[in-house]
């Protein structure tokens, strides 16, 4: 049981470092915008996480809440540049 702990929480850090690593490649011009879309993808990853691996059942409240994350990311993404 701790192996699994401890390998999920390696995994878990190794990612935050890449994903960490990967954001200071990006243009300095976009930097926000990316990390906006990628706090929206969080959110829908975190909900599909609870679902597949805890196996709990989506609220409504869950898929409208993922729905606006989702929404919002995109409207960050591919919204009009002043």
């Amino acid at each position: 049981m701790y192996y699994k702990s401890a390998l999920f929480l390696g995994l878990g850090g190794a990612s935050l470092a890449a994903f960490a690593y990967i954001l200071t490649r990006v243009n300095l011009d976009f930097a926000g915008r990316a990390y906006a879309v990628c706090g929206g993808i969080y959110i829908v990853s975190s909900l599909l996480w609870l679902h597949f691996v805890e196996k709990q059942a989506f609220t409504k409240w869950d898929l409208i809440g993922g729905a606006i994350c989702l929404l919002g990311a995109c409207a960050v993404l591919y919204g009009g540049r002043g």
